[in-house]
């Protein structure tokens, strides 16, 4: 299900059995906008170079290939300092 499209970012979401993967491109030069929440996050970078925000400092550079977990209550925010887009992967089950 398409969630965003503009000159930001295209972000696509697929829900199955509790889980949500989110699939976002980040156009050069963007970032996405910081927030946080309760459940924890994985990240799969699919193509780009970028760079995330944990908290108040930039804790990692993003290549592709790079997967890594967000815990949860983590505020983040990923930027692309590139005029080529950033594509990353996203999954989380939320425990309402």
């Amino acid at each position: 299900m398409l969630r965003a499209d503009s000159k930001q970012y295209k972000i696509v979401d697929e829900e199955f059995d509790g889980l949500t993967m989110s699939t976002t491109t980040l156009h050069g030069w963007q970032g996405t906008d910081g927030h946080s929440h309760d459940w924890e996050e994985g990240y799969y970078i699919v193509k780009g170079v970028g760079k995330i925000r944990i908290g108040s400092e930039v804790k990692k550079m993003l290549h592709e290939g790079d997967f890594f977990i967000i815990e949860p209550n983590k505020w983040h925010q990923v930027f692309n300092g590139m005029n080529t887009d950033l594509i990353f992967i996203c999954v989380w089950r939320k425990h309402d």
